[in-house]
């Protein structure tokens, strides 16, 4: 068993395009995690999604967008959310408002670094 067991978890990774997000959201993966790959650009956040594997999601997104954070979170929670929430999140970005799950209620925060959020667990 992986030393981090994320089956049944849904996961939203940032900046997961390339680069330390796609790593990340691959990681969360292979543990078992369902993984949203959110970018700015939808169609290399669609490419990396299918590069990763079933249950995996590709969303464009610019995380600065309150309004485009929630349709992404409620697209996630459509897809893949049993229990309607995200459980982990992973964001890449910095000085950028960043999407945290509180209570189960997708909620916007704002970060100025990356921000690391595993909750609900």
């Amino acid at each position: 068993m992986p030393r981090y067991d994320l089956n049944g978890k849904v996961a939203l990774v940032t900046g997961a395009a390339r680069g330390i997000g796609f790593e990340t959201a691959r990681q969360m993966h292979m543990r078992g995690a369902s993984v949203a790959v959110l970018d700015l650009n939808a169609e290399q956040a669609a490419e990396a999604a299918e590069r990763i594997g079933p249950r995996t999601i590709g969303l464009g997104g610019d995380v600065t967008d309150q309004g485009a954070m929630m349709a992404s979170v409620a697209e996630v929670v459509e897809k893949f959310a049993t229990q309607h929430k995200v459980d982990l999140v992973f964001g890449t970005g910095t000085n950028s408002l960043t999407l945290a799950s509180t209570g189960g209620n997708p909620q916007l925060i704002s970060g100025s670094a990356i921000t690391n959020s595993i909750t609900n667990t």
